[in-house]
């Protein structure tokens, strides 16, 4: 069976809209790595939503989803933890990856 990577990241970034905000610990770009078993599905998924995915990112970060920039404020923090949530939910091996400035 396929998994739909479109339907899973759409949840994924509806949850982390929703998302209430963490503490903030630093200004920095906020990623999620996937395995590499998920990650061209996730590219393709990715590249259908307007979202950025890296192969490897600036950081050197693999297979990594572009959540956002955090200013300290812990908004992209909390919508990476809800993307990481959701992804693993539909048995998807990710972290999250701050990436500070």
């Amino acid at each position: 069976m396929t998994k739909d990577y479109v339907a899973i990241l759409t949840e994924a970034f509806n949850a982390a809209a929703a998302a209430p905000r963490e503490r903030g610990i630093g200004c920095g770009r906020i990623y999620v790595s996937v395995t590499s078993e998920h990650a061209k599905g996730i590219a393709k998924a990715a590249k259908v939503l307007g979202k950025i995915y890296q192969k490897h990112s600036y950081y050197g970060t693999s297979n990594a989803l572009y959540v956002g920039y955090d200013n300290c404020d812990g908004r992209a923090l909390a919508q990476g933890t809800a993307v990481v949530k959701v992804l693993k939910a539909h048995d998807i091996s990710c972290y999250r990856d701050e990436c500070g400035d």
